[in-house]
């Protein structure tokens, strides 16, 4: 099994298989207990420091492009949503995924990289987000790669076929394979949260199969998982810089947090 901790992966793995081409437009699987147990669960607070960090440090992003993503994103799946500077209604999880996007597309748009690869990649909202405003900033892009277990990339290309305004190539690739299917090259590599949860071979397996074709990247580290000092047993003889999540969504603040890694 790909994660260590199996028994609500289990009810969601079992879950989006129910999840077809039939019903995936009028589904409810963002709000589905069995799926906001592994993802879809960013709380209104921190959903409101998002949009704050947003608005914040991207200023050069209008209100109007953020509540353009947010309705596209959600018009599928029904999830929660909640009201945010008056005319904004939409899933929180939506605010992280455009900070995420706007965090990463910044540090990518300085690095000289031509694709990206994305190690979890839930049911597609950050590719759908990185895609959405790289077009808007004339960030170029040349390809996407997607990595996860082969029901979830089931779920993400059912999903990414309801948006036909996608114009970034994307390829979904098993996770089996741990990127060796990646044919790409000079990559910049993504992985927030998944990376830092799946088993320590498993980490290992992307650091012979994957990494040798990575260049830069982006990881939002999770040390409740696995402690910062690994990093360099996964990728090694590269530069990195370290700064604390934020908004800072570990469980336990006190025990342990969470870090954005740029390399």
């Amino acid at each position: 099994m790909y994660i260590n901790n199996m028994d609500p992966y289990s009810n969601y793995i079992e879950y989006i298989q129910t999840i077809t081409s039939d019903n995936i437009i009028n589904s409810s699987f963002k709000s589905n207990s069995n799926y906001t147990q592994i993802l879809e669960h960013v709380s209104q607070q921190y959903g409101q420091e998002y949009l704050e960090y947003i608005m914040t440090e991207f200023p050069e992003i209008p209100i109007e492009k953020i509540r353009e993503f947010v309705y596209i994103n959600d018009l599928i799946g029904n999830p929660i949503k909640y009201k945010y500077n008056d005319d904004l209604i939409c899933s929180p999880t939506n605010l992280r995924y455009i900070y995420h996007a706007l965090v990463i597309l910044k540090h990518y748009q300085a690095k000289s990289c031509n694709s990206i690869v994305e190690i979890g990649c839930g049911y597609g909202g950050l590719f759908l987000a990185i895609s959405f405003f790289a077009k808007f900033l004339k960030i170029n892009i040349v390809k996407y790669y997607i990595i996860d277990l082969n029901e979830v990339g089931q779920l993400i290309s059912l999903y990414l076929q309801c948006h036909q305004h996608i114009t970034l190539p994307y390829e979904i690739h098993n996770a089996s394979s741990f990127g060796s299917t990646v044919n790409g090259c000079n990559l910049y590599v993504i992985s927030n949260y998944c990376f830092t949860e799946i088993m320590e071979e498993y980490r290992f397996s992307y650091a012979k199969n994957l990494f040798n074709k990575v260049i830069h990247g982006f990881i939002t580290w999770q040390t409740s998982e696995v402690s910062l000092e690994n990093f360099k047993k996964y990728f090694k003889n590269v530069t990195y810089r370290i700064i604390e999540e934020k908004p800072q969504t570990s469980f336990n603040h006190n025990f342990s947090r969470n870090y954005f890694v740029y390399f």
